[in-house]
């Protein structure tokens, strides 16, 4: 893994040096930093007191080509409207600077997060170099910020409620991934960082209100999410296939329709949530082992179970990774086949294109079997805990 990331490392710092030798900010007909082109206009149109752009896919793209060249590629806004107060700071710098803020602070919030849940020394600087952070970073995106987000909350939800309720609030502007977190919360009656991460969303979308008004939501509604919606049923771009380590957007590779693929990942999902909810419910103990444990199950649960994920996001999957390859008692495998699962996993965000665009389906079927792996671990381990016990 030490090899893969210094491996990574390197493509990610060439991009950069060139980049900063040559003041070319293309990259594959892209800017640098890819999808943070969406932040960082949001974030200027935040400033601007006019954010109708972002609902408007002609305006948008007429802005793009404006501040970067004529034939920019076209995006689209995909974010609810209580991100804009977040990144707007981000909008008075140039393109270049507020990038490279973004990328320090997302990755900061991660090993945060991270330091949280108990890495530390080589652990620590592993996921800090890790080929998802590093595909999170080329990419401009938002995985990191979740995932330290999401590990925040799992980590502070008793002794920090406060850190905890605002770090699900923060989560809220990518909501498939904090999901499973109220049910998490429910089981271990974590009652004041519940209504504190209510309060703190609130909050959000108030402060989004006040300064962007209700049509900002109202485009969201009418516009953002319908227009999502017709890119996950048309499966347009075709990259967004390939980048998708899930059931769905795989089988679709392979050739079946939208919906039933949509009706398998569904069924897929609901029976993960309850396996993982069976398991939640049968782990009280506060054991170390056994909290790691459970947040491995919590982290992979979150990933597998939602139709919309790309590889970037698999930031969330990283620290799973750590944990199961130091410790025996999250994943008990003879050590060839643990080590080759996870090296594989490891490496993910960073194969699975290349490896999707010739229809190797590796992706959610690495993801299903580390899950599947763990959750029937877990069950051996309480069952031995019982027996113990009687």
């Amino acid at each position: 893994m030490v090899f893969a990331n210094v491996l990574v490392v390197l493509i990610l710092l060439a991009q950069w040096l060139h980049a900063a030798v040559t003041g070319d900010l293309s990259f594959r007909g892209h800017a640098i930093g890819l999808d943070f082109v969406n932040t960082w206009l949001g974030a200027k149109l935040t400033l601007a007191g006019d954010v109708s752009p972002l609902f408007d896919f002609n305006a948008y793209n007429r802005l793009l080509k404006e501040l970067f060249n004529a034939h920019f590629p076209n995006h689209m806004w995909s974010y609810p409207p209580h991100l804009l107060p977040l990144v707007a700071p981000l909008g008075a710098l140039p393109y270049p600077l507020a990038y490279a803020i973004w990328c320090f602070a997302t990755w900061l919030t991660f090993l945060l997060g991270s330091r949280a849940l108990g890495f530390r020394d080589m652990d620590l600087l592993l996921l800090a170099t890790s080929p998802a952070i590093c595909m999170n970073i080329i990419a401009g995106q938002t995985g990191a910020l979740a995932a330290g987000c999401l590990m925040l909350a799992l980590a502070y939800s008793a002794r920090r409620p406060i850190i905890a309720g605002i770090a699900v609030a923060v989560l809220t502007v990518k909501p498939q991934f904090g999901l499973i977190i109220p049910i998490e919360w429910l089981l271990r009656r974590r009652f004041l960082a519940i209504a504190i991460g209510v309060a703190a969303t609130l909050a959000l979308v108030g402060l989004s209100l006040a300064i962007l008004g209700a049509s900002a939501w109202q485009g969201f509604f009418d516009v953002t999410m319908p227009s999502m919606r017709t890119v996950m049923l048309s499966g347009q771009p075709a990259a967004a296939k390939v980048m998708q380590p899930n059931w769905a957007s795989s089988l679709r590779l392979l050739g079946l329709p939208y919906r039933p693929a949509i009706a398998l990942q569904t069924i897929f999902s609901l029976i993960l949530i309850g396996w993982w909810l069976r398991l939640a419910w049968k782990m009280q103990s506060t054991h170390p082992d056994e909290g790691r444990i459970r947040h491995a199950l919590l982290l992979m649960a979150s990933v597998l179970a939602t139709p919309y994920i790309h590889n970037y996001d698999l930031v969330l999957v990283a620290p799973v990774v750590i944990w199961a390859w130091r410790d025996p008692a999250v994943l008990d495998l003879p050590p060839r086949w643990r080590r080759l699962l996870l090296i594989l996993v490891w490496l993910l965000p960073w194969i699975i294109i290349p490896l999707h665009e010739v229809r190797i389906i590796l992706g959610p079927i690495l993801l299903t079997a580390l899950t599947v792996l763990l959750m029937r671990q877990a069950e051996r381990g309480m069952k031995k805990g019982e027996s113990k016990i009687v």
